[in-house]
Protein backbone atom coordinates (compact mmCIF):
# COMPACT_ATOMS: atom_id res chain seq x y z
CA UNK A 1 0.00 0.00 0.00
CA UNK A 2 1.83 3.63 -0.80
CA UNK A 3 1.86 5.90 1.83
CA UNK A 4 -0.62 8.66 2.03
CA UNK A 5 1.77 11.39 3.42
CA UNK A 6 5.49 12.00 2.63
CA UNK A 7 8.03 14.33 4.90
CA UNK A 8 10.34 16.68 3.16
CA UNK A 9 13.21 18.58 4.69
CA UNK A 10 12.78 22.31 4.37
CA UNK A 11 16.59 24.46 4.36
CA UNK A 12 16.55 27.97 4.43
CA UNK A 13 19.34 30.24 3.21
CA UNK A 14 20.40 33.93 4.45
CA UNK A 15 18.06 36.24 5.61
CA UNK A 16 15.04 33.54 4.83
CA UNK A 17 16.50 31.62 7.86
CA UNK A 18 16.64 34.67 10.09
CA UNK A 19 12.64 35.68 8.67
CA UNK A 20 11.83 31.65 9.67
CA UNK A 21 13.71 31.83 12.98
CA UNK A 22 15.32 28.05 12.25
CA UNK A 23 17.64 26.85 8.96
CA UNK A 24 15.94 24.04 8.65
CA UNK A 25 12.39 22.01 9.22
CA UNK A 26 10.19 19.09 7.96
CA UNK A 27 7.16 19.21 6.40
CA UNK A 28 4.52 16.84 5.48
CA UNK A 29 3.02 16.90 1.97
CA UNK A 30 0.29 14.26 0.71
CA UNK A 31 1.70 11.82 -1.68
CA UNK A 32 2.13 12.92 -4.93
CA UNK A 33 2.39 16.82 -4.46
CA UNK A 34 4.92 19.14 -6.11
CA UNK A 35 7.35 21.44 -5.77
CA UNK A 36 4.71 24.44 -5.96
CA UNK A 37 2.11 22.96 -3.69
CA UNK A 38 5.27 22.66 -1.35
CA UNK A 39 5.88 26.10 -1.83
CA UNK A 40 2.48 27.23 -1.19
CA UNK A 41 2.60 25.04 2.31
CA UNK A 42 5.59 27.33 3.37
CA UNK A 43 4.08 30.51 2.82
CA UNK A 44 0.94 29.74 4.91
CA UNK A 45 3.38 28.43 8.02
CA UNK A 46 5.64 31.18 7.11
CA UNK A 47 2.60 33.86 7.97
CA UNK A 48 3.49 36.60 5.88
CA UNK A 49 6.90 36.92 7.17
CA UNK A 50 8.34 35.75 3.86
CA UNK A 51 5.92 38.28 1.90
CA UNK A 52 7.62 40.53 -0.39
CA UNK A 53 11.48 38.31 -0.01
CA UNK A 54 12.09 36.87 -3.42
CA UNK A 55 13.71 33.40 -3.37
CA UNK A 56 13.66 30.33 -5.76
CA UNK A 57 13.46 26.54 -4.73
CA UNK A 58 15.44 24.13 -5.36
CA UNK A 59 14.91 20.09 -5.05
CA UNK A 60 17.70 17.86 -3.91
CA UNK A 61 20.57 20.85 -4.79
CA UNK A 62 19.37 21.81 -8.49
CA UNK A 63 17.01 24.68 -9.00
CA UNK A 64 13.34 23.23 -10.49
CA UNK A 65 10.25 24.27 -11.56
CA UNK A 66 7.06 23.78 -9.37
CA UNK A 67 5.40 21.45 -11.58
CA UNK A 68 8.27 19.09 -10.14
CA UNK A 69 6.67 15.91 -8.34
CA UNK A 70 8.16 15.48 -4.47
CA UNK A 71 9.59 12.27 -2.87
CA UNK A 72 9.55 11.03 0.48
CA UNK A 73 12.94 12.32 2.07
CA UNK A 74 13.45 14.86 -0.37
CA UNK A 75 15.53 17.90 0.47
CA UNK A 76 14.02 21.52 -0.60
CA UNK A 77 15.70 24.68 -0.35
CA UNK A 78 14.80 28.26 0.11
CA UNK A 79 17.70 30.57 -1.84
CA UNK A 80 17.43 34.07 -1.70
CA UNK A 81 18.75 36.13 -4.66
CA UNK A 82 22.92 36.32 -4.44
CA UNK A 83 24.39 39.32 -4.68
CA UNK A 84 28.13 40.47 -5.08
CA UNK A 85 30.54 43.31 -6.26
Amino acid sequence: MEPTTIRVRVRCFSHLRYELGTDAFDLELPAGSTLGQASERILERAAGKLEGLPFRMALNGEFSEAGATLSAGDEVALIPPVQGG
